[in-house]
């Protein structure tokens, strides 16, 4: 009789991963594309990066910032597929990894006051708005529930997010235009 634990655990991990890669494959092709200017071998390398992922999830690893670790990897990939394919000299190719993750930490930490702002702003929204926008965002819920929930049509419910959506985006503008002026 298989152990529901290890099943559990697998379908866990699998649910993991199919989010990792719903969350961050296209921004990790993107950059892969660009570190290789779009060298055919980029989607390869794309690839090689999940499949470390994966690996890392079936051994039991957390992955804490996968976007994050992911860049970093891709990182490490790409620098030695330059020096394989003795495309780009070797210091240069370290000059590209070092400015690259130079804007990588630029943009993670613009991300990061992007999602402070957002957060103090769905703070200001009455619990009605908040808590429809959770079960839209966090909770992944389809629309048409989120609109039987609501009790109202699906158009109403997708018209509603759509202005809290604008709200919260006025908010965080004027968050950053705010403290561009102070």
């Amino acid at each position: 009789m298989p152990d529901s634990r290890n099943s559990s655990s697998s379908t866990n991990r699998q649910q993991q991963f199919q989010r990792l890669v719903d969350e961050h494959y296209r921004s990790v092709w993107q950059y892969v594309a660009t570190l290789m200017c779009g060298a055919a071998e980029a989607e390869d390398v794309t690839h090689q990066a999940f499949l470390l992922a994966f690996d890392r999830l079936v051994e039991g690893r957390t992955i804490d910032s996968p976007g994050l670790w992911l860049k970093g990897v891709v990182r490490n990939l790409v620098r030695e597929w330059w020096r394989k394919n003795r495309r780009m000299p070797v210091e240069l190719a370290d000059q590209l990894s070092r400015l690259a993750e130079e804007a990588d930490l630029a943009a993670d930490e613009r991300r990061s006051e992007q999602e402070a702002a957002l957060a103090a702003c769905l703070e200001k929204l009455p619990d009605h708005d908040r808590h429809m926008v959770q079960a839209r965002y966090e909770d992944g819920l389809p629309i048409t529930e989120i609109a039987e929930r609501q009790q109202t049509s699906v158009q109403t419910a997708r018209v509603r997010l759509f202005r809290i959506r604008e709200r919260l985006k006025a908010c965080v503008e004027f968050t950053f235009a705010r403290e561009a002026i102070e």
